[in-house]
């Protein structure tokens, strides 16, 4: 069952709609969660969904809301009124995930931020003949966007999913053809791996401090058996990294940019075990002769 979870006003809010003072009071939002955004939801046929919002409670209650808008499949958020809380909610979502449904009763207030973003503006009137007109379109336009939010296309609905998205597509792919040509630049002085590592910056930040960490090793006076041991410190890190699952899918933002990153990963580790293995060669000059020779 997918969960959908509802930030919107708890207590009386009031708005200007084409020139009249519109107020609604805490029941009519009890009544409007409960019979038409819940109702409408759990009405949705292609996916079982069950309709929550925070209860206001006496305390501190946000943390519980938190926990709700990380768990929950999509979030409905209502701005009648302009609600800080609704947007400080809101916004923690949009920092989270896609997933989002704005809705508003009134679309002269919705802030220049999310002008960009699609915001269903609907009717709602306290007056019994015209709810059961009302709810049906707005059930219908409802479904609609859970067809947009379970779509597997769903496209960025926020800013920082669309910074996001941006970001990575304005990165470099590096293929493994010129990822090879890129760490084999200046040796001596390992100017290539320099350049290796700095596309990790952004998405593998660890990899990127320990990475540098170990040029400045490599060009320093340490012994080489330390250089070798400082490899394969390194390559442990490496490997950690690129096996666990769970911990690039949490630490990096950029999805396609980590799938080419595992893809280059084992190139990588090649070029520093052949300079490790070149540090041991000077250690054990005698050794790699003769394991020459016995071939």
């Amino acid at each position: 069952m997918k969960n959908c979870f509802v930030l919107m006003p708890f207590s009386k809010t009031s708005f200007n709609k084409n020139g009249n003072r519109i107020e609604i009071c805490e029941k009519e939002w009890n009544w409007i969660f409960d019979n038409w955004i819940k109702k409408s939801v759990e009405s949705y046929s292609k996916e079982d969904i069950l309709c929550t919002r925070s209860e206001l409670i006496p305390g501190n209650f946000v943390k519980g809301i938190i926990e709700n808008i990380i768990n929950s499949d999509v979030v409905i958020a209502d701005i009648t009124g302009n609600k800080p809380n609704v947007y400080y909610e809101l916004g923690i979502r949009h920092g989270l995930k896609n997933g989002n449904v704005i809705i508003t009763q009134d679309k002269e207030s919705i802030p220049s931020d999310l002008s960009n973003y699609f915001c269903y503006c609907y009717h709602y009137s306290s007056k019994n003949f015209e709810n059961e007109i009302y709810f049906k379109d707005f059930e219908k336009n409802m479904h609609n966007l859970l067809d947009s939010v379970f779509s597997e296309t769903i496209s960025p609905d926020n800013p920082v999913a669309d910074f996001k998205q941006n970001s990575e597509e304005s990165m470099k792919f590096l293929s493994n053809t010129e990822f090879k040509k890129l760490i084999k630049i200046s040796p001596k002085d390992h100017q290539g791996l320099d350049f290796a590592f700095s596309i990790y910056k952004d998405g593998f930040s660890w990899i990127y401090g320990l990475g540098v960490k170990l040029i400045n090793d490599l060009n320093s006076n340490l012994s080489n058996e330390n250089k070798a041991e400082k490899i394969t410190s390194f390559l442990f890190v490496l490997k950690e990294t690129f096996a666990d699952k769970e911990q690039i899918k949490h630490f990096s933002l950029y999805p396609r940019y980590q799938k080419n990153f595992s893809q280059n990963y084992r190139i990588l580790s090649l070029h520093l075990n052949e300079i490790k293995l070149e540090l041991i060669k000077k250690l054990h000059p005698t050794m790699h002769h003769t394991a020459c020779r016995a071939q």
